[in-house]
C-alpha cells in the first residue's frame, strides 16, 4: 500500500512540475512577444526616417538643381547689367551653396548609412526572436505531450490498482503477468 502511494505521489508531482514548466514557458513567450513588439517597433520607425531621409536627399538634390539653373541664368543675363561685381557675388554665393548642399548631402548619406546598418541589426534580432518563440512554442508541445503521457500512465495505473484491490496480496509479478 505504501508502495502504491509512493509511486502515485511521484506521478503526482511530476504533473505539478510540469505543469509549473508549462507555465514558465507561457511566461517567456509573452516576455519574449513584448520584445519582439517593441522592436518591431524599432524597426518601423528606422525604416520610416529611413524614408524621410531619402525624401529629404531627393528635395535637397532638386533644389540644388533649382538654385544652380537659376544662378546659371543669372550668371548668363546679369552679368550684362551690373558686370564684374554681380559674377564675383554669384560665384561666391554658388560657393557657399555647393558647400552647404554638399555638407547636407554628406551628413544625410551618413544618416542614411547609419539607419541601414540599425535596420540589417533590428531585421537579424527579428529573426532571433522569431525563432526562440518557435523554439519555446516546441518545448510546451513536448511538455503538453509530456503530460498527457503522464495522464495515461496515471490512468492505467489507476485501473490496475482498481483491478487488484487488495494493496497487499498481489506481488509485482502477479501485477505484471496480467
Amino acid at each position: 500500500m505504501a508502495k502504491k502511494k509512493k509511486k502515485r505521489e511521484a506521478v503526482q508531482n511530476a504533473i505539478r512540475e510540469t505543469t509549473e514548466e508549462n507555465e514558465l514557458l507561457h511566461l517567456e513567450i509573452e516576455r519574449k512577444k513584448v520584445i519582439y513588439d517593441e522592436r518591431e517597433e524599432i524597426l518601423a520607425l528606422s525604416t520610416k526616417q529611413r524614408d524621410e531621409l531619402r525624401k529629404q536627399l531627393e528635395d535637397s538634390v532638386l533644389q540644388h538643381d533649382h538654385l544652380l539653373a537659376e544662378l546659371h541664368w543669372k550668371n548668363q543675363f546679369g552679368a550684362l547689367e551690373e558686370g564684374k561685381k554681380l559674377m564675383t557675388e554669384n560665384k561666391a554665393q554658388l560657393e557657399k551653396l555647393r558647400s552647404e548642399l554638399r555638407n547636407t548631402l554628406q551628413s544625410n548619406q551618413e544618416k542614411l548609412a547609419n539607419l541601414a546598418l540599425v535596420h540589417a541589426k533590428e531585421k537579424d534580432k527579428y529573426r532571433q526572436m522569431q525563432t526562440a518563440v518557435t523554439t519555446a512554442k516546441n518545448q510546451i508541445d513536448v511538455a503538453t505531450t509530456w503530460r498527457r503521457q503522464l495522464k495515461r500512465k496515471i490512468e492505467s495505473l489507476k485501473q490496475l490498482l482498481d483491478e487488484h484491490g487488495d494493496a497487499g496480496t498481489n506481488t509485482t509479478e502477479e501485477m505484471n503477468k496480467n
